[in-house]
């Protein structure tokens, strides 16, 4: 047999396979350091161990020799704290490399050699004179939108043998009704339609089967974004003096890539303020009567057809007043609307751009700085994000977040003969009324619905004169109004498609086909609240009253 020569499109893929699997060891590598420093027996050693081992032994393999020798640099690393007496120094060392090695990785990837002598230094140093102090190497920013690996997917075998098998099933209805045309100048009309018939309903049930499989495919456990947390909670708990515990629960609930991919970030944001600033030092906890250590507690689960994924800490809270005192003093609001504003709205109010400087930290525990692109980022991917909070007992975030961004259920109805949608997850109620159901307080249409005063909105902020109309009960986060429109078609499922900067206007999140060719419009129902029923809350109050003298 001759020698196996490997063309430039080979080499291409065996440095996107080297990628991705590096990748994969360096996204867990945190966490077994963190397991040896937590718990050094010997399973957690050697699952360290066998990390580096293996990206020594790829990067070898691909002719990357500055990267095995700082992986077999870290080996070494590993003995000699395994078989000295464990210092957070050593550890600190440790992480240094895990972050270095990623960096280095990002280098080639960019065609750059990598310069591996100074994190070599620190070891070397480390191993031989025991120093127990090691600063923290080159953090790897950006590292998470390299190129590595970013459009592959780990796809279990038996997803794909599915979807294979739903494609012959179509393949299988396509030569039947290849059949059917050839036969149509043949065939009775009943025999026809009765074929045709059966042939939509084998489709129908294939396609359906056939969306979920392909879903189920983009789909990938919430614990890839919830596995960089530990890390970020033990450094930043150390360098504030403070202890602080991570608790995770539902690591398991799938989430599509699309939303996995973006959502770390502001969860990060959260537990760094709530590490820095939520989560008291351990005497204040004590004085306050709590434990010393801290707790965060991140959750995630699936609700309907959304994913909840829950931020909660049990530190010093949010104090609305001071929020308050600090808005009116930015001209943000008024000193009269302070003193009317309800507690929901003075929450809301950490999501201001405004309020995000250093200065509002220290005075609004935290969560000023930023939170309104954290708000920005949650809902450009159609999610809504909600505070609870009790000033000295901890502060909650609860984002709501579909499991997909491609497929969406929603309401069709028709307004001034146009339709349109709206998302099925904002929808509560759907409901018949006459005109003299709804009523007007302070110039504001409302309607009485379930004890409770419920704001009136039309798409276009002008009334329907209609004898009888609908109206669609939507609820986002703690906001609830009513749509007025003229005729409901009903639920469907629709597929999304973007709309470009020349038709977008906001009203809308999306666009989807019919069945008849037809274009609907899927509507942003936090849009419309926001649009025609501003401060929500202080409104209903005010409504409330009003409609009760």
């Amino acid at each position: 047999m001759g020698d196996m020569v490997l063309t430039d499109s080979d080499m291409a893929e065996l440095r996107q396979i080297f990628f991705q699997q590096a990748g994969e060891i360096l996204e867990n590598l945190g966490g077994y350091i963190m397991a040896v420093e937590k718990h050094p027996d010997e399973d957690n050693w050697k699952c360290l161990k066998r990390a580096f081992h293996t990206l020594k032994g790829d990067s070898k393999a691909m002719g990357y020799n500055s990267l095995s020798t700082f992986a077999h640099k870290a080996e070494d690393l590993i003995e000699a704290v395994k078989n000295g007496e464990p210092k957070k120094a050593s550890f600190d060392l440790l992480f240094g490399c895990a972050d270095a090695f990623g960096t280095f990785i990002d280098s080639i990837a960019g065609g750059d050699e990598p310069d591996i002598s100074d994190i070599v230094s620190k070891i070397e140093l480390h191993i031989n004179s025991r120093v127990t102090h090691a600063g923290k190497n080159e953090k790897a920013a950006g590292r998470n939108n390299i190129e590595r690996g970013a459009a592959l997917l780990r796809i279990e075998p038996e997803r794909v043998d599915r979807i294979m098998n739903l494609v012959g099933e179509l393949i299988i209805g396509r030569s039947m009704l290849s059949q059917i045309c050839s036969e149509i100048g043949t065939l009775r009309r009943e025999i026809l339609a009765a074929r045709l018939f059966n042939l939509n309903s084998s489709f129908e049930r294939t396609l359906s089967e056939l969306q979920k499989s392909v879903i189920k495919v983009r789909m990938l456990p919430v614990e890839v974004v919830f596995r960089r947390f530990p890390r970020i909670v033990r450094d930043l708990s150390a360098e504030k003096g403070k202890s602080v515990r991570l608790m995770t629960e539902g690591e398991t609930t799938e989430l599509d890539k699309a939303i996995v991919d973006v959502i770390g970030e502001p969860i990060m944001h959260i537990m760094r303020n709530a590490v820095d600033h939520g989560i008291e030092t351990p005497d204040e906890r004590e004085s306050a009567g709590k434990p010393g250590e801290g707790l965060i507690c991140i959750r995630a689960f699936h609700q309907g057809n959304q994913m909840v994924l829950e931020v909660e800490d049990d530190g010093r809270g949010i104090d609305t007043d001071l929020l308050k005192q600090k808005a009116v003093k930015r001209n943000i609001i008024s000193e009269d609307e302070a003193r009317k504003m309800g507690f929901q709205d003075a929450l809301n109010l950490v999501f201001h751009s405004e309020l995000s400087t250093a200065d509002s930290i220290t005075e609004v525990s935290g969560r000023g700085v930023g939170m309104n692109i954290v708000k920005d980022v949650v809902e450009s991917l159609r999610g809504v994000i909600d505070i609870a909070s009790q000033k000295g007992n901890g502060t909650k975030f609860t984002f709501r977040l579909p499991l997909t961004l491609a497929i969406i259920r929603s309401i069709l109805f028709f307004y001034k003969n146009e339709s349109f949608a709206l998302p099925l997850t904002s929808v509560t109620e759907i409901k018949r009324v006459l005109p003299e159901e709804m009523d007007s307080v302070g110039g504001r249409r409302v309607i009485r619905h379930r004890n409770r005063i419920v704001p009136l909105i039309s798409i276009d902020g002008e009334e329907l004169c209609n004898e009888k109309s609908f109206i669609i009960f939507i609820g986002v986060g703690h906001f609830r109004a009513g749509i007025v429109t003229e005729k409901i078609i009903g639920e469907e499922e629709l597929v999304i498609k973007a709309l470009d900067e020349r038709a977008a206007t906001g009203i809308a999140s999306g666009a989807s086909i019919l069945g008849d060719g037809s274009v609907v419009l899927i509507l942003d129902p936090l849009f419309l609240i926001r649009k025609y029923s501003s401060r929500q809350e202080d409104v209903t109050e005010q409504l409330y009253e009003n409609s009760s003298r």
